[in-house]
């Protein structure tokens, strides 16, 4: 069955999230940051999204998820969030708080 991936870094909307996707009429599994491998055998993933989550990309043994493991998927990527901060994260960019936003990412030098 086609299905979207939720991965929850966290969120207390993860549920909530998926609960969206399906009211469109697509499937959806929720899984931990930890299981992202075991889900994308056991689903026929046709996009996945990247939950936000408490944490900041900068903290010591912050959740992640592989840049290579990103970069072979041939399906889009939605970051809700953190999940947003990560991508950038991964992918070189800056991720910087700001006091009118809760964070703006910033294209790195």
């Amino acid at each position: 069955m086609k299905t979207i991936l939720v991965v929850d870094y966290g969120s207390q909307f993860a549920q909530i999230i998926a609960r969206k996707i399906r009211e469109q009429g697509v499937y959806t599994y929720v899984c931990s940051y930890k299981k992202i491998k075991e889900s994308l055998k056991k689903f026929d993933v046709i996009g996945i999204v990247l939950s936000g989550g408490p944490n900041s990309v900068y903290e010591t043994n912050a959740p992640s998820i592989e840049k290579e493991l990103v970069d072979s998927f041939e399906f889009p990527i939605l970051g809700i969030c953190y999940g947003a901060q990560l991508i950038a994260h991964i992918n070189g960019f800056k991720v910087k708080r700001q006091s009118f936003l809760n964070m703006v990412i910033l294209k790195s030098n």
